[in-house]
């Protein structure tokens, strides 16, 4: 008889994107946009079938690019948090930071 318990198979659960509310009540309903990890530090960020843009670590906040790939993207600024930065990205609302 062993002291030491098999551990049962655990599945384990890939998610390479999810889906997340990127709206404030008072826009009436919010889109949903999937956020795909690019690294540790950046996200692709799309809408339905369309990339709009990603988003990135700078400093205390988080970085806008606007396009669908990173090479050809434009900054659209600073936001505060990450929940901000995807709103602003897909309702296309160009808020200052």
């Amino acid at each position: 008889m062993s002291l030491i318990a098999e551990a049962s198979p655990k599945v384990a659960t890939t998610r390479t994107a999810s889906p997340m509310r990127t709206g404030h009540p008072s826009l009436g309903r919010a889109p949903e946009a999937t956020i795909i990890p690019v690294s540790l530090t950046s996200y692709q960020v799309a809408l339905a079938d369309e990339i709009k843009g990603y988003v990135c670590v700078k400093g205390s906040g988080w970085e806008l690019f606007s396009g669908s790939h990173m090479a050809d993207a434009v900054s659209l600024g600073t936001r505060p948090t990450l929940t901000v930065a995807i709103r602003d990205l897909v309702t296309e609302i160009p808020a200052a930071a």
